[in-house]
């Protein structure tokens, strides 16, 4: 599991980095790793999909309650090429 101190960055995490976090497992990381190539997509852009934890309630499975259980783990605003 990742730690609270290096965080992973939902906007550039491969899937399998993802379902490390506390309350999301396979699926939901596939889903939070389209939602954020579908986004790009539409959007044309390519920068940052998530910019807090709150942000990743956009997408399917994940509720308030998630979002508080993984807060902790992620960090925002690496600004590297997307996997």
């Amino acid at each position: 599991m990742p730690s609270p101190r290096t965080g992973i960055d939902p906007n550039v995490a491969r899937w399998f980095e993802l379902a490390q976090l506390p309350s999301v497992g396979r699926s939901v990381a596939h889903r939070i790793v389209e939602f954020r190539r579908h986004l790009r997509t539409v959007d044309g852009g390519d920068g940052l999909v998530f910019h807090a934890p709150a942000d990743l309630a956009q997408v399917k499975g994940i509720g308030p309650k998630t979002v508080q259980r993984i807060g902790p783990f992620l960090r925002f605003g690496v600004n590297r090429t997307p996997r």
